[in-house]
């Protein structure tokens, strides 16, 4: 009975093991499925909590895009705004040239009238004038012809004096016309703080600088008065250059930059004061042929100096400082020749133009000193300077209209290298082609074993109409042009190219001597695009950073670079 007792218990304990292994199992089980729920309701509240993120990322996204396109449609109405008021600028700049030429031709008539009239009194009151005729006649009809015309030159000014004047006058107002519209972006800068609008302003005062410098450099003007005068114009030029660079390179401008701005501002300003107290002074009909002698003007012009020298803190550290002329003319070469033999020069140089009436015009003393030609061709005034050392021809004006475009602007490049290898310029290449209003502006530069010599430039313009040259300038070539000993590229091309931005896609690569500051330096030339637009991007050759960049721009007279 004993033994059975025990076996009961013994079995019963067994039997509560089991349940409470069983119970322990399903309390294991139950706490697994409590711990998956939770893990599971965990991650919905997780998917939940990154759907959310999404939407609102994504509702950030299009706020933003539609803050980008507005923005990019604001700055596009602005663009097309002040693209609009520079039209109706230049427009109102060409109509008052305009207005003031036919002032000038209304004055010339009456001018011409007046001494018609004169002369008409003259012969009126003489008494016995026919019978004193008759004698001179029956003395010899030659002698006669000879005084006619010996009077005549004395009295009446010479057709090519008539066209020079009329250059001088044109540039001497296009100059008034570029400084106001100066003060006008200027004066823009400094009232706002939007950088496209900056840029705009900057990128303007660039091309108006460049084109009022062009303008003072054709005046018959000392080189004391073009130094001052150009040399505040320099300062503006270049410093809106190196702002403008500050912008796109996504820079700030600093207050050094605002009051540099402000004191540019003050310089124009008082030269565009300058510049109305001479036309004040000139008054009405001047007589421009005489401005490089007229001691008045030429002091108004050369108060400038005073106007540079309270500004020395404009020489800045940008990328370029000044633009001071040369100190010594490089490239004239020859013995002195004498007038006859500029005279016949010329005449060798045009002889295919078909000139006739060919005249001596005077001597131009400056950084040249040249005689000065003019003759008929195609039923048009054809004016050149021959330099006294080496009888080279140093500038050429042909004043023929061109209106019909017979000649695609490229095709006309061999045309302005043929004639410089007429006139003994050698190994030139055209380094830029631009074509307006039937008229293709061409560069070319020096090369030298496979490198362009940008310093060593001459400027042509071509007659789309005729395909004849029709103006030359050779000043930048005569200055610089010399024999060089070029370093040799511490970095190949490749090197160099990865130096351009990705953004950039290289079209062209060459080797270019440059200026840079008053030296010049070896570098890689790239031409590349982006976005349709063309950029200039110049590595130096032997350091390997960026010597260089330029921009290419469409204008109303053209492309050109900034």
């Amino acid at each position: 009975m004993e033994d059975k007792k025990n076996s009961a218990v013994v079995k019963a304990e067994k039997i509560a093991d089991a349940r409470t292994a069983v119970e322990r199992m399903d309390a294991e089980r139950a706490e697994e499925a409590r711990v998956s729920a939770e893990k599971q309701r965990a991650d919905e509240r997780v998917a939940r909590a990154r759907e959310k993120q999404m939407k609102k990322d994504e509702k950030l996204r299009r706020k933003a895009e539609a803050k980008r396109a507005e923005e990019a449609r604001k700055a596009e109405k602005r663009a097309e705004e002040l693209r609009v008021k520079r039209e109706e600028e230049e427009k109102k700049a060409a109509q008052y040239r305009e207005k003031k030429e036919k002032e000038r031709r209304r004055e010339q008539i009456k001018e011409e009238n007046a001494r018609e009239k004169q002369k008409r009194k003259n012969r009126r009151s003489k008494q016995g004038f026919g019978g004193w005729l008759a004698a001179v006649i029956s003395l010899g009809v030659t002698v006669l012809v000879l005084s006619s015309v010996l009077a005549m030159n004395i009295l009446m000014p010479s057709p090519n004096d008539k066209a020079l004047t009329a250059m001088y006058e044109k540039s001497y107002y296009d100059t008034l016309t570029y400084v106001n519209n100066m003060d006008n972006s200027l004066s823009k800068s400094l009232a706002t703080k939007d950088g496209a609008a900056l840029q705009e302003y900057f990128s303007d005062l660039a091309v108006q600088s460049e084109l009022a410098e062009n303008d003072i450099n054709r005046l018959p003007l000392r080189d004391e008065a073009k130094y001052y005068t150009t040399k505040v114009i320099n300062q503006i030029g270049d410093f809106s250059k190196y702002l403008n660079k500050k912008l796109i390179d996504g820079e700030t401008l600093t207050e050094a930059d605002v009051a540099g701005l402000k004191q540019l501002y003050e310089a124009n300003k008082q030269l565009k004061q300058s510049l109305a107290q001479i036309t004040a002074n000139m008054g009405d009909n001047y007589d421009f042929s005489k401005l490089e002698k007229d001691g008045d003007i030429l002091s108004g012009m050369e108060e400038l100096q005073n106007l540079s020298a309270e500004y020395p803190e404009l020489i800045y550290d940008g990328p370029f400082s000044d633009g001071q002329p040369k100190d010594k003319i490089k490239g004239l070469s020859g013995d002195e020749v004498t007038a006859e033999q500029a005279k016949a020069r010329f005449i060798e140089i045009f002889n295919a133009y078909g000139i006739t009436e060919v005249e001596e015009a005077g001597e131009t003393s400056g950084l040249f000193d040249c005689y000065n030609f003019s003759a008929q061709s195609d039923g048009a005034r054809l004016f050149a300077q021959i330099s006294k050392i080496g009888g080279h021809l140093i500038l050429f004006d042909h004043f023929k209209d061109c209106s019909t475009e017979n000649y695609d602007g490229e095709d006309l490049i061999p045309v302005g290298k043929e004639f410089l290898e007429g006139i003994g310029l050698e190994n030139m290449t055209c380094v830029w082609a631009s074509s307006s209003r039937a008229v293709t502006s061409l560069n070319f530069a020096y090369e030298e074993n496979g490198v362009i010599v940008y310093s060593d430039l001459v400027k042509l313009t071509v007659c789309q109409q005729t395909g004849k040259v029709t103006g030359m300038e050779a000043v930048p070539y005569y200055t610089n042009h010399a024999a060089r000993q070029m370093p040799k590229a511490a970095i190949t091309a490749k090197q160099a190219a990865e130096k351009v931005s990705p953004s950039l896609e290289i079209t062209g690569t060459r080797l270019a001597y440059i200026p840079k500051g008053e030296k010049e330096c070896l570098a890689y030339e790239f031409k590349a695009e982006k976005d349709g637009e063309i950029y200039y991007v110049y590595i130096d050759a032997g350091t390997g950073r960026q010597a260089e960049m330029f921009r290419v721009i469409d204008t109303d007279d053209g492309t050109m670079l900034l």
